[in-house]
């Protein structure tokens, strides 16, 4: 499927006192790119609706399958922001992960992680120190560095014929402005259900969707091939984050 960027300069030649149009240079695609989605996700708490953080993202697709997330977060309610690219492979399982975290108006550190079949390096740095580590990781795995952007690849792993509740892991890495080794990551027990297809309306459109279930607390609402996240909500932190803005080119199929 090809997409068609079209130049936004128009040249206007003037020849013999006459206005000339010069000819657009003809559409051409970019092999590289299938299909390209942006939007924005809106973070409030779910009892008052107050506005916390906003996030803008652009999801690229390649001709392999993998896809290739860009986010950026502001959260100014707890003084944190970050910048993300995160890479995943056609079935969704991570490929690599780069993390740029501020907070305080003081850089916290950077982090990039990579997967090799059943193994992830790590590289964190923060106050001036660096750590490296190798860790294990199974098939069933998703890495969480906490843009609502990459959170809809959570569960990518799961089941729906078996339906009920199914155990996974999830690196979850830590850029909270408390977090005490930030963007650590750690390996966790992760647990996602099905709850079945729901069409739901958010400030983006009208989207049909699968309403999951992680941990038992986190509700997810997805839509699509690319899995973005359309709502999440959990009762217990008192958050909601909602999809504000969705623009796709074309071929896209959010």
């Amino acid at each position: 499927m090809k997409i068609w960027v079209f130049s936004t300069v128009i040249a206007v030649a003037w020849a013999c006192g006459t206005g000339v149009r010069a000819a657009e240079p003809p559409a051409a695609d970019n092999a590289n790119i299938v299909r390209v989605s942006r939007g924005e996700y809106t973070y409030r708490t779910l009892q008052q609706q107050r506005v916390r953080a906003r996030e803008d993202w652009t999801l690229t697709v390649h001709p392999d399958g993998s896809r290739t997330m860009m986010s950026f977060v502001d959260n100014f309610d707890a003084a944190v922001q970050f910048n993300l690219v995160q890479r995943v492979d056609a079935a969704f399982r991570p490929l690599e992960s780069f993390v740029i975290h501020w907070v305080g108006g003081q850089r916290r550190g950077s982090a990039y992680f990579a997967v090799d079949r059943g193994r992830l390096r790590a590289s964190v740095e923060s106050a001036g120190t660096r750590t490296e580590e190798v860790i294990d990781v199974p098939a069933a795995f998703s890495l969480q560095p906490h843009p609502v952007a990459t959170d809809g690849w959570r569960g990518y792993w799961y089941d729906k014929a078996r339906r009920g509740v199914q155990s996974g892991k999830n690196f979850n890495v830590g850029v909270a402005p408390d977090a005490r080794e930030p963007l650590r990551g750690k390996l966790e027990d992760e647990t996602a259900e099905w709850l079945g297809a729901e069409t739901i309306t958010v400030p983006a459109g009208t989207f049909a969707t699968d309403h999951y279930r992680f941990r038992g607390t986190a509700d997810m609402w997805i839509t699509g091939p690319d899995r973005i996240v359309v709502r999440y909500a959990t009762v217990q932190a008192d958050r909601e984050y909602v999809l504000t803005r969705l623009q796709a080119r074309p071929g896209a199929q959010p």
